[in-house]
């Protein structure tokens, strides 16, 4: 039997996808949703991984005031969180992250 070489087609992100990251409804809630799981699971150093790529798609693409305002919400709740937790460090850097979307 004859082995048949197939070619695995190479995975690239579509570039529109990033842009209209935010124009999709609900869209700035993957951060907390992401970040809340991470929290949950006992990685809040990937909880904060995931708040730092909402706050630099905010940075890096328009964003409407209220969506920002809403993220700041999110983002307070998990360094709520995470200060439950015991994990003063992380919740740090989550507030700073809160301020950083704000700005």
């Amino acid at each position: 039997m004859r082995a048949v070489a197939t070619r695995r087609p190479k995975w690239r992100r579509p570039r529109a996808i990033v842009p209209v990251f935010l124009d999709v409804e609900d869209a700035h809630y993957g951060p907390w949703a992401s970040a809340l799981a991470f929290v949950l699971a006992e990685m809040p150093d990937l909880a904060l991984t995931a708040l730092g790529e909402g706050a630099l798609q905010v940075a890096e693409h328009y964003t409407p005031a209220g969506v920002r305002w809403a993220m700041v919400d999110s983002y307070g709740e998990i360094a709520r969180l995470l200060e439950e937790r015991g994990k003063e460090g992380h919740v740090q850097v989550a507030r700073r992250l809160a301020g950083d979307v704000v700005h």
